[in-house]
Formats: structure tokens, sequence, C-alpha cells
């Protein structure tokens, strides 16, 4: 579909003011292509990917939705084995998450900003991108500054066999918490901009590689978990950065818990 514009200022149309419904579900082995559209406020969320679904996502806004929802919740879910692509695009979420990203999913981002804040709900956490148990790759290989930003959360959550994939994001750093915060994840570094203030947390069984060569530092704080040992027996392991030749000094300040590995 070339262009779609859902809601908008003044009108519901071709928006549900239930909050159960989302303007767009692509649900058991379907498609959906998007070019040059806008989703804007519904009451519920703006897509709804699951099933072993696909979508593909260009040149969009999405904006103002989750206008009826009192609680956290994502402007994009893309679930259970579904595939997502979303390119160029702007994404801006009110209601506490951007997009959430579950079970076996596999998304890549690619020149896209998402914004997102806690304003329309009582929460007062907000994440751009929650993963469990999925693939994420986010890129941008222009010469065009592409940010994520939360407002009072982590810009990245990520959990349970997870993979990230990043090259060229800019974090929005304004925010006390961690930037990017995962538990039993891989997460692999490559043409980030360098000079960011990025603070990453690595849980229990996580991985961080850098699989590019960088010339100052671009991590200014990694935490890491000091894992799990029960009756002597390890269980979970520490947080581990592998810096792949690079030099320690590309991380300001590391906390004991963490490997740092050559």
């Amino acid at each position: 579909m070339s262009y779609l514009h859902l809601g908008g200022s003044g009108t519901s149309d071709g928006n549900s003011s239930d909050t159960k419904n989302n303007s767009i579900n692509v649900s058991r082995n379907s498609y959906v292509s998007l070019r040059n559209s806008r989703i804007e406020g519904n009451f519920g969320q703006a897509i709804q990917v699951e099933h072993n679904s696909s979508m593909n996502l260009e040149d969009s806004i999405i904006t103002g939705n989750g206008v009826g929802i009192d609680y956290s919740s994502s402007c994009i879910s893309i679930g259970n084995l579904s595939t997502a692509g979303i390119y160029r695009s702007n994404l801006i979420s009110n209601s506490g998450r951007g997009i959430n990203i579950w079970n076996g999913s596999i998304v890549h981002i690619n020149e896209t900003n998402i914004t997102v804040d806690a304003s329309l709900i009582t929460d007062t956490y907000s994440t751009a991108l929650n993963v469990y148990d999925s693939a994420l790759e986010l890129s941008n290989f222009s010469n065009s500054a592409f940010t994520l930003s939360s407002l009072d959360g982590s810009e990245i959550n990520m959990n349970q066999s997870s993979k990230l994939s990043l090259s060229g994001y800019s974090f929005d750093t304004t925010s006390s918490s961690d930037d990017i915060n995962v538990y039993e994840t891989e997460i692999s570094l490559s043409q980030i901009p360098e000079g960011q203030d990025i603070k990453i947390y690595l849980g229990n069984d996580s991985r961080l590689h850098f699989n590019h060569s960088f010339s100052s530092e671009i991590i200014s704080q990694l935490s890491c978990s000091s894992g799990r040992t029960v009756d002597n027996v390890r269980i979970n392991m520490p947080g581990i950065a592998y810096l792949n030749g690079n030099n320690s000094t590309l991380i300001g300040n590391t906390s004991p818990e963490c490997i740092v590995a050559d």
C-alpha cells in the first residue's frame, strides 16, 4: 500500500475508539507493506504483527496512538515468530513503549527515529525498544543522524536469548537510566558515532562485541552483573565485553563486576 492515513487531528477516521483494537492487525501468516503513510490518534496500538506474519514499513509516520490506554503499551508489537523491516520512518509513542519484539521474531530498523515518553499513562518509566527472545538489527549508514530517545528509561531493553546488532545510531543521553539494558543477550557494535555518552548494563550471561575499529570513547559507563552461583556452582556468567583488538579506552568507566577481554 503506497499511501494510508488513519486518524488525525479532530477525526477518528479508520481508527478504533476501543483500546483493545489496533489500527492494523497482521496475523496468522499474513503480510502488510506500507509506504508514505501516517497512523495517528488510535485509542489502542498502531500496528500488531504476530503468528508468523511479516511487515514492511517505509517513509511513514506513527504518532499519538494509545490515547485511550492507561497502562504501558507499545505503538507497534511484533511477536510470535514474525518479521519486520522499518525504514526511513518516524515513530513517536506517548504510552511508555515504542516497539515490543517478542517470542522468536526478527526486526530490522534502518534510518528511523524512535521517540518515547509516558505522558498518556500513569507509569513514569519508558523504553523505545523492548525485546524478548528475539533479534534486532539497528542500522544507519547515511550521513544523517538518527536517534533513539526515551524520556525516563532505557532506550533498549532486551532479555532471554536475544541478539542486538547496532550500527550508526545515536542515543538521547539526557535520561539518568542506562541507554542499553540487557540480560542473556549478545550485542554487536559497529560504526557507532564516536564521542557519545552511552551507558550500557550487561546482565547475567550477556556479551558485548566491538566489531569495528574505534579511535575514541563510545561508552561512558559499562556496568555488569556479577553472575550467579548456587552451592559453589556457577549458574550464570557475569557480563563480558570483547574488545576484539580495540583499546580499553573505548570504555570510560567500567564496574568491577565486568570482565573485559581482548
